[in-house]
C-alpha cells in the first residue's frame, strides 16, 4: 500500500512539473502577442500625429520600441525557467524515493553513498525522523552536478540510457545553455562546447537549426524551447512510477 501511495505521489509530482512548463511558455507567447499588437498601436499613433512630431524639438527623446526586447530575450527567461523546473523536479522525486525506501525498509534503491547532516534529523517520532531525513538527502542531492543527478534517478527507477541518447543530450545541452547565459551572457565558450562534446550548441528554427560556435551569443526560438519542453514530457515519464 506504501509504495501504491509513493507511485500517486510520482504521477503528481510530474503533473506539476509539465503544468508549470506549460504555463511558462503560455505567458511568453501571451507577452510576445501583448508587446506586438503595442507596437502597432504605437506605429498607428505615431503616424497619425506625424506632424506634431515634427515640429517635436529635435533633443527629444524617442520613445522606444515596445518589441526592442526581443522574443529571445523573453525565451531566455523561459527557458531558464523550463531547467529550474526540472531540476526542482528530479530533488522532489528523489526525498519522496528516499522516504519511500525507509518506509518499506528497502535502501537498494538509493544511491550506495547518500552524505546528509545528522543534526537536520528530526528524532521526535519514527514519521518526522523518515521526513526529515528524506528532505536532509534532497538538501544533498540538490547540490549534485546535474548529469549525477540524472545517472543516479535512472538507477533508481531501472531506467536503461545512455548519456549520448537524444533526449539525455537534449536536456543536458539545455542545462548548460541556461548556465551560459547565467555565467557568461549566452556566448559560447570553448569549455561550453566540450561539456557537450558537440561542435556548436543547435537552436532550432522554422526550416532549419542555426549553429552556435565558440564566440557566438546563442539566440533562442519559440521552436526551440518548445522542443524542450516535448523531451521533458517525453523523458520525465520515466520517472513516474516505480519498476
Amino acid at each position: 500500500m506504501a509504495k501504491k501511495r509513493k507511485i500517486t505521489g510520482l504521477k503528481a509530482e510530474r503533473k506539476r512539473l509539465l503544468q508549470n512548463c506549460e504555463e511558462l511558455i503560455n505567458r511568453f507567447r501571451n507577452t510576445s502577442v501583448c508587446l506586438r499588437v503595442g507596437e502597432a498601436a504605437a506605429a498607428a499613433y505615431e503616424s497619425s500625429s506625424s506632424t506634431t512630431a515634427a515640429s517635436a524639438s529635435s533633443s527629444q527623446r524617442q520613445c522606444p520600441s515596445l518589441t526592442s526586447l526581443g522574443d529571445s530575450e523573453i525565451l531566455v527567461l523561459v527557458q531558464a525557467g523550463i531547467v529550474q523546473e526540472w531540476q526542482v523536479y528530479l530533488d522532489a522525486v528523489f526525498e519522496m524515493i528516499v522516504r519511500h525506501s525507509l518506509i518499506t525498509c528497502d535502501l537498494s534503491r538509493l544511491p550506495s553513498r547518500l552524505e546528509i547532516d545528522i543534526k537536520d534529523i528530526d528524532p521526535k517520532s519514527v514519521s518526522t525522523v523518515r521526513g526529515s531525513t528524506a528532505k536532509a538527502a534532497r538538501e544533498r542531492f540538490s547540490f549534485l552536478a546535474y548529469s549525477e543527478k540524472v545517472k543516479s534517478m535512472c538507477n533508481i527507477f531501472g531506467v536503461n540510457v545512455k548519456s549520448e541518447d537524444a533526449s539525455v543530450f537534449e536536456l543536458r545541452k539545455h542545462v548548460e545553455i541556461r548556465n551560459i547565459f547565467q555565467h557568461n551572457r549566452g556566448t559560447v565558450r570553448e569549455d561550453d562546447l566540450r561539456k557537450i562534446g558537440k561542435a556548436s550548441y543547435d537552436i532550432r528554427e522554422p526550416g532549419g537549426v542555426q549553429e552556435y560556435c565558440g564566440g557566438q551569443k546563442i539566440v533562442l526560438t519559440s521552436d526551440e524551447v518548445d522542443y524542450l519542453a516535448s523531451v521533458l514530457e517525453s523523458f520525465s515519464k520515466n520517472f513516474e512510477v516505480l519498476k
